[in-house]
């Protein structure tokens, strides 16, 4: 279960870590085309709290392209 909670949680986290480094950038990868109850919610988090971090590059994949 995702809750927004857990959710910005763990983004934050990741942004946090990729504001540390060189390299600032965020990838989420999710199967929003599959598990249509909870990816497309982590999507949407994910473009929200990429809005509160604008110094912070970020892409978002179908997890299938990636593999």
């Amino acid at each position: 279960v995702f809750t927004r909670r857990g959710c910005d949680r763990v983004m934050r986290y990741a942004f946090e870590l990729a504001a540390s480094r060189p390299a600032k950038k965020v990838t989420s990868a999710t199967k929003s085309n599959g598990i249509i109850h909870s990816m497309p919610y982590w999507d949407e988090r994910f473009a929200a709290m990429a809005a509160s971090y604008p110094d912070i590059e970020t892409d978002q994949y179908h997890i299938d392209i990636l593999t």
